[in-house]
């Protein structure tokens, strides 16, 4: 495990997994996140592109090799080893900042949403659609629809996650197979 520092843009630093540890742990536990799985298995990546610098045999290491041994996962999960490749055309890599915004679109919501990366809120500080309570309140959305004895209706976001007891376990597994491999501890959010 990498452990990054972050800004936070208050002068605060925070210290954060490596995004390379981040997509190690999405190959077993999935990308649907805890909250999804009262309703789907996992989704995994079929296919992964890199851009400049790739190597095939950094890239494999980090985001298979490493959690090649965990071991005990429920039936639903598994340790995914998807298609890794460069992109088509190896430009010359130039170093630049982001802008500091980011944009996301859902098919049928209409419009194209721009929020800041600093701090993940829309231009006109208002909360996006991505931030956990505004899909906590479609994921209670969907349970009214295909959930008959509404068994989320008034829970919390956090008791709702720690509810996907197979979620949660696989996920303990590979933060377990981490550090018996030696490849560090996973740090958890403040």
């Amino acid at each position: 495990a990498v452990v990054s520092t972050q800004s936070t843009g208050a002068g605060e630093r925070l210290c954060t997994m490596s995004c390379s540890d981040k997509l190690a742990m999405w190959n077993v536990v999935g990308l649907q996140g805890a909250v999804l799985t009262h309703f789907m298995e996992p989704v995994y990546f079929d296919t992964v592109i890199i851009g400049g610098c790739f190597s095939l045999y950094h890239i494999t290491r980090a985001l298979v090799n490493r959690i090649q041994s965990c071991e005990g996962l429920p039936d639903t999960y598994t340790v995914q080893k998807p298609l890794i490749l460069p992109v088509s055309q190896q430009g010359q890599r130039v170093p630049s900042k982001s802008s500091g915004y980011s944009m996301n679109w859902i098919l049928g919501e209409g419009s194209v949403e721009v929020t800041k990366t600093n701090s993940g809120k829309c231009v006109d500080d208002s909360p996006s659609r991505l931030c956990k309570s505004s899909l906590f309140m479609k994921f209670h959305e969907v349970c009214e629809v295909v959930a008959s004895n509404k068994p989320y209706a008034g829970r919390l976001y956090l008791d709702v996650k720690k509810d996907a007891s197979t979620y949660q376990k696989t996920k303990r597994g590979v933060v377990e197979n981490f550090k018996k491999s030696g490849h560090g501890y996973w740090i958890g959010n403040p």
